[in-house]
Order: C-alpha cells, then sequence, then structure tokens
C-alpha cells in the first residue's frame, strides 16, 4: 500500500476570518478553506480547495484518470462552484499495484 492508497477530500466547512471592518468574510469558490488542512508526504498540507487542486493536476496524467480521482476533481468543482456541498468525500486511488 502506497500513501496514496486512502485520500480523503474533505470538502470545506467554511472557517471564517475577521476584516478591519469587524464584519465576518468567508473566502468563496476556490480560496474555500478545508475545515481541517489535508495533510501530505513531508509535512505539506492541503488547506484550500484550489490546494486539492493543484495537487490532482501534479499528478500524473494516467493516475488523474482513475475514476476516484475523477470523482474528487468533480466534487471540488462542484463545492468551489455552489460554495456549498458535503462535508467529506473519501476516494481511494491506485498506485499502480
Amino acid at each position: 500500500m502506497c500513501e496514496r492508497d486512502q485520500v480523503l477530500v474533505h470538502v470545506p466547512h467554511v472557517s471564517a476570518f475577521r476584516s478591519g471592518t469587524n464584519s465576518v468574510k468567508k473566502p468563496t469558490g476556490w480560496k474555500r478553506l478545508f475545515e481541517d488542512p489535508i495533510p501530505l508526504p513531508r509535512g505539506r498540507e492541503l488547506v484550500t480547495l484550489e490546494d486539492a487542486a493543484r495537487y490532482i493536476q501534479k499528478l500524473p496524467k494516467a493516475e488523474q484518470q482513475i475514476e476516484e480521482w475523477q470523482t474528487a476533481v468533480e466534487t471540488l468543482i462542484l463545492v468551489a462552484e455552489s460554495n456549498g456541498g458535503p462535508t467529506m468525500l473519501r476516494a481511494s486511488a491506485s498506485c499502480g499495484h
């Protein structure tokens, strides 16, 4: 089993931050924050939908075509465009074994 055999794609429960006007702004679209950052090998983390999309785009093309990664991409797009959706998607990815 490799580190990418089980991939959790957390779809954000949006975190808020305060602006100088004391109002609460929520990141939207691809800037939405994951409720919990997704840990990656070597101490890196996926923090936003955009981070997750870029991570998937950097996978080898053949791996990107695996059904589970395609499902993850579709879910990321739906959440980014609708600013809502499920809180978590579990996708399993093969490492060619």
